[in-house]
Order: C-alpha cells, then sequence, then structure tokens
C-alpha cells in the first residue's frame, strides 16, 4: 500500500507527523502538566486557608468589640437611672 503513494501523498504524510508529540515526549509532558496542576492546587488551597481564618478573626475582634461597646453602654445606661433613683 506504501509502494502505490506517490511522492506528494509521502511528503504529506511526513509534514503532518511533524505536527504531532511522539508519545515519549507527551508522556512528560503530561506528566509536567499534573505534576503542575498538583502544586498550584495545593499553594492555592494553602492561601485560601490562612486567609480564611485570618479574616475569621478579624471579624471575631470586630464583633467581640462591638458586643463589648453595646454591654458597656447598657450598664452605664443601668448605672445612671439608678444614680437618678437614688
Amino acid at each position: 500500500m506504501n509502494n502505490n503513494m506517490t511522492n506528494s501523498e509521502k511528503n504529506k504524510s511526513h509534514s503532518m507527523a511533524n505536527y504531532f508529540i511522539f508519545p515519549a515526549k507527551m508522556n512528560k509532558i503530561i506528566a509536567f502538566s499534573a505534576a503542575l496542576f498538583f502544586i498550584i492546587i495545593t499553594v492555592g488551597s494553602t492561601a485560601f486557608i490562612l486567609s480564611m481564618r485570618n479574616i475569621i478573626r478579624a471579624n471575631k475582634s470586630g464583633e467581640l468589640t462591638k458586643i463589648l461597646e453595646i454591654e458597656r453602654l447598657k450598664l452605664e445606661n443601668y448605672i445612671n437611672s439608678e444614680i437618678l433613683i437614688a
């Protein structure tokens, strides 16, 4: 069958082979891509977790400050009302 191919068909098949990656290179590219993917996922997840911890800590601090201020105002109003009664 290959003997029946014309020179233009042979040249076309050889030029098409140049566009494809050989299996050994393909395996290296796949391994590199997979390793890079897992590195990116790991680093991204770690950064996300650390960021969320800082955000939660900041939110808790803000909420506690607000609660403390509200309780201080309640106590101040209670004391002022007690002073007025006495």
